[in-house]
């Protein structure tokens, strides 16, 4: 089951909701994420959040209230629910923006759905997130760079498909060294021993 979830960050533009939204996704919208679907013939499954920031209309929406003050973020708990659901895979959309304490803690919880076995992506309009603790496959992405950013210490990593490449080699958080690589095959693959890599496809 693929669940894409839209938060209140910068929206995604139309291609990206035409590319990743597809007719068996389930939509849930993370309060102003709603907004970004104003205009569209995109209807959401599902509204959550205080609903304290939503500028449309969410008359005729299915729509779950939680108070303002709350332990987690909207977007906690749209992952939240689409973990109960069943996700195998998790597209976040609009958690990219201006308030850098949320984009990063979108990052992090990247980390709740790969504890679940469920492949989580956060795209925007430059980038394409995900996180690795074993091994990965991704698929080259025209004028766009591959860049591996080690979050903990990791080790033994192996990459394919990379023009720079690693082999059984050590990142940790204090170098620049897995930056702007790029692709020469259709198809990378990275593996690791132990860690966590952050995956980051980008483009200027």
């Amino acid at each position: 089951m693929k669940v894409v979830i839209i938060s209140g960050g910068n929206a995604p533009n139309q291609l990206i909701l035409n590319k990743y939204i597809t007719q068996d996704s389930y939509i849930i919208c993370a309060d102003s994420g709603f907004d970004a679907l104003t205009g569209t013939n995109i209807n959401p499954n599902l509204c959550v959040g205080d609903m304290d920031s939503v500028k449309s209309n969410l008359t005729g929406q299915t729509i779950q209230i939680y108070p303002k003050n709350k332990d987690k973020t909207d977007t906690e708990i749209a992952i939240d629910i689409a973990i109960e659901k069943g996700a195998t895979d998790v597209i976040l959309l609009g958690c990219c923006g201006n308030r850098l304490d949320h984009t990063l803690s979108n990052i992090n919880m990247l980390k709740i759905l790969l504890e679940h076995n469920i492949n989580g992506k956060i795209v925007d309009t430059n980038n394409i997130l995900m996180l690795c603790d074993s091994q990965i496959q991704i698929q080259s992405v025209k004028h766009h760079y591959c860049s591996l950013i080690p979050l903990t210490k990791c080790t033994g990593i192996t990459t394919d498909g990379l023009k720079y490449s690693l082999k059984n080699e050590n990142l940790n958080s204090k170098t620049s060294r897995g930056i702007s690589n790029e692709f020469n095959s259709k198809t990378a693959t990275i593996t690791l021993k132990s860690g966590l890599l952050l995956v980051v496809i980008s483009k200027d």
